[in-house]
């Protein structure tokens, strides 16, 4: 906090006051990006088939990915930090960081069991395990990258490598539900 307060140019008095620890501001500033990117994806083009929607999704979750590099360190990184749940769900704003995060897996859920309904999706799998698997791919990749210390802080060429992997990821994950 301290390092915070000295960055920021507030006293650690202030900081406290709104943030009892790290955890919380760190829980508010995903909370804070998943409103953003539920917004992001409020303006996908909505379209007659659920793959094409899904597709969408993707994209746009992609390149918010790009412009908001940050976003998938401070998810990762209630998985990471060694907290107990019970910790972890009475961490302030944790519950606001839970039901953003939901919004957005629902927002996919529906479009896959969209494409599954009209036919555009061509998987005999639940929608709700082609949903997770997209987003556990993704969270599973980061974690990896930030438990081996390659991403203690954001470099240009970790960014780079992160984004190859989920573009391909997700191109497979799209033409696998063909």
């Amino acid at each position: 906090m301290l390092r915070l307060s000295d960055k920021i140019g507030l006293s650690r008095g202030i900081i406290y006051y709104y943030f009892k620890c790290e955890e919380n501001i760190i829980a508010k500033l995903i909370a804070d990006k998943l409103v953003i990117l539920d917004s992001e994806l409020s303006r996908v083009i909505i379209y007659d088939d659920g793959y094409s929607n899904i597709k969408a999704i993707l994209d746009r979750f992609l390149r918010f990915i790009r412009e908001n590099p940050i976003f998938l360190n401070l998810t990762s990184y209630f998985g990471t930090y060694k907290m107990t749940l019970e910790q972890l769900t009475s961490t302030p704003f944790y519950s606001e960081y839970e039901k953003n995060r939901n919004t957005v897996f629902n927002k996919c859920l529906s479009a896959i069991e969209q494409g599954i309904k009209d036919g555009s999706i061509k998987s005999k799998s639940d929608p709700y395990v082609i949903t997770y698997a997209i987003w556990a791919g993704v969270g599973s990749y980061w974690d990896f990258l930030l438990k081996d210390n390659l991403l203690k802080f954001v470099k240009e060429t970790h960014l780079k490598q992160a984004d190859k992997f989920i573009s391909e990821y997700f191109a497979l994950m799209i033409n696998s539900l063909k």
